[in-house]
């Protein structure tokens, strides 16, 4: 006849490899959940990533700052002097010039006249 194999089920060696094996997914899940966080708000499968700074990277971050403060400082510039310098006025067109001087801000118009200003030029 043939040659019978003899395979017996649920063997120790099997066991072992099975139970190794769900030990490796379980720490790589751990691994993975620890450097993944989920924010609420975001999409299915958006994830961010954490990252850790060392202490040295978070002062070279420090002094950075403090030199760009400096800068500013020396410069005499901030945001705030930004800010305040007056924007450039618009040019507009010899039409809209022209209604804007039919129309008086003072004065409430009824609905009637400002439609007529709107329907007029």
């Amino acid at each position: 006849m043939g040659k019978i194999k003899i395979h017996t089920l649920g063997s120790e060696d099997e066991k072992a490899q099975k139970e190794k094996l769900t030990r490796q997914r379980e720490e790589k899940k751990k691994r993975e959940a620890a450097e993944k966080v989920h924010v609420s708000g975001m999409g299915g499968g958006e994830r961010v990533k954490s990252v850790n700074m060392s202490e040295e990277e978070v002062d070279k971050m420090a002094k950075l700052t403090q030199e760009v403060e400096k800068d500013q400082a020396e410069s005499g510039e901030t945001k705030e002097e930004k800010k305040s310098q007056p924007k450039k006025a618009r040019v507009r067109s010899k039409k809209y010039q022209e209604a804007l001087g039919k129309v008086d801000k003072n004065k409430l118009y009824e609905l009637g006249i400002a439609l007529c200003f709107e329907t007029s030029s």
